[in-house]
């Protein structure tokens, strides 16, 4: 049916309600953790991305949403794909280029990589959602984590 086959995977789509600041470690903890349970990631993942997270942060001023990618090393994942969290309130993160400065992340984009090859593929993607300000409003309007799946998985 899909022309492309997409790394999104609709059990891996996550809506936080809470009208709340989370701390990115938090965040990082409920996808880690997520992204095993689905058996995308291996049990070290969760780990992996908090430690990885400290080194290289992945906090990103976009418009009109701040987003953060966090991803691990090689090694942690089974299968390819991308789990995505879409917070009610935010999520602080390092910014990537500035580490002293903090980005409130509504949206989460967790990168699990089998393939090294496929990094700067992924990273792309993520970074052509995030300034595509006409979708990334309209995944702010859905209702639902299988309708914001649907918009992701079908764009292209």
């Amino acid at each position: 049916m899909e022309e492309k086959k997409s790394l999104f995977r609709k059990d891996a789509v996550f809506f936080l309600d809470q009208e709340k600041q989370y701390e990115g470690e938090d965040i990082l903890h409920f996808i880690g953790k997520r992204m095993a349970e689905k058996g995308y990631a291996k049990e070290s993942f969760e780990q992996a991305l908090i430690e990885r997270e400290k080194k290289f942060p992945t906090g990103l001023q976009t418009a009109p949403y701040p987003i953060a990618i966090p991803h691990a090393d090689m090694g942690h994942a089974n299968v390819s794909c991308i789990g995505v969290v879409r917070l009610r309130g935010s999520a602080c993160f390092s910014d990537m280029v500035e580490p002293d400065k903090k980005v409130h992340a509504k949206y989460i984009f967790c990168i699990v990589l089998s393939k090294k090859e496929q990094q700067t593929d992924i990273l792309q993607e993520v970074m052509q959602i995030a300034a595509d300000e006409e979708l990334m409003e309209k995944m702010e309007q859905a209702g639902t984590e299988e309708e914001l799946y649907d918009m992701l998985s079908k764009r292209g």
